[in-house]
């Protein structure tokens, strides 16, 4: 009976704290504006890039328009990518999160940036892995074709990796603002509490 009565109130608690912490509502939305910035940051690399791909890569030759070619190319995804995510971070509703899905949200928000970033730094040496290819082919529209590639894929991992790493330190920055909703909860093995301040 002691069970039943604490998951009922812990059940109770979370939604109470959903529906009554205007503290949880603003920092959802901060963090939900945060992740709208950072993808219109994306997405502007991304704009500028495939439209200077697309008018370098038709007015230079050679290793500057397979650059140019793979810079455009690569954007095309990136723009998808940011576009998605800046939709999904409007089209929320930052009153829907209860606390346990907002810790959990923030969390992954900042582990999928720490991988990302890692992916970055391998995007890198393969471009720079692809550079070297090319160096071994001699002359040629192959060797060309490498080195711009691979240049590009380098210099696009490169920015993908500061973008990551500053947009997980930007959102870092509100730990504390989260560790004070969370310690409005306390919880001994006996009881629950909840505390607010007015």
């Amino acid at each position: 009976m002691k069970q039943i009565c604490l998951s009922f109130i812990l059940v109770f608690s979370a939604i109470f704290v959903q529906a009554q912490d205007p503290d949880l509502i603003d920092f959802n939305k901060m963090r939900l504006k945060k992740t709208q910035t950072a993808m219109t940051i994306l997405s502007g690399w991304a704009v500028v890039n495939i439209g200077s791909g697309l008018i370098l890569q038709a007015n230079t030759t050679g290793e500057d328009k397979y650059f140019h070619q793979m810079n455009a190319a690569w954007n095309s995804v990136n723009l998808v990518i940011a576009g998605m995510g800046y939709f999904r971070a409007k089209n929320t509703d930052p009153g829907s999160f209860n606390l346990a899905q907002t810790v959990h949200e923030y969390h992954k928000i900042q582990k999928v940036l720490i991988f990302n970033a890692g992916l970055d730094l391998a995007y890198v040496a393969a471009g720079f892995y692809i550079m070297e290819l090319g160096n071994s082919r001699g002359t040629g529209i192959g060797r060309a074709k490498a080195r711009g590639w691979g240049k590009s894929i380098a210099v696009q991992g490169g920015f993908l990796f500061l973008f990551d790493m500053t947009t997980a330190f930007f959102l870092s920055a509100d730990t504390p603002r989260l560790n004070r909703l969370l310690s409005a909860i306390s919880f001994n093995g006996n009881q629950l509490g909840l505390c607010w301040q007015f």
